[in-house]
């Protein structure tokens, strides 16, 4: 049987062509697309964090008037945080470079760990100036 690329080219008649297996077409495309899947998700979740990094500056520091903002942004960066550490966490395991998996969830978890405490403390702080 004469390959795809064959056929494509003008080189085979479609009656000479062999089916391709469709792995074979897309698994190349998947494993990049779940790399850059998993690059996007630890970006994400790095934002997420900053965010809550600024919803703690502005629970401790902001206009009364305004304060419960920054304790809906902290629960909804947290949220999103988590979000994005699924994206981590069913991506990673598709990688070759297991190092890199590795790290990356690593640092999902570390992110994880890390919001969960920053969150509440900004919500408890919020709540308490609430009154």
């Amino acid at each position: 049987m004469i390959s795809l690329k064959k056929y494509l080219d003008g080189e085979a008649d479609r009656n000479d062509v062999s089916e391709p297996d469709p792995g074979e077409l897309f698994l190349p495309a998947l494993k990049s697309y779940r790399s850059n899947l998993l690059a996007m998700g630890r970006s994400a979740a790095r934002a997420c964090a900053a965010v809550i990094g600024l919803a703690e500056r502005a629970g401790a520091a902001g206009y009364s008037g305004v304060i419960s903002d920054a304790g809906v942004g902290v629960l909804a960066a947290h949220a999103a945080l988590r979000s994005a550490a699924l994206n981590v966490y069913i991506n990673a395991p598709s990688l070759k470079d297991r190092d890199y998996a590795s790290q990356v969830t690593k640092e999902a978890d570390e992110l994880l760990e890390a919001s969960a405490r920053h969150s509440e403390a900004v919500y408890a702080l919020v709540r308490g100036r609430l009154g």
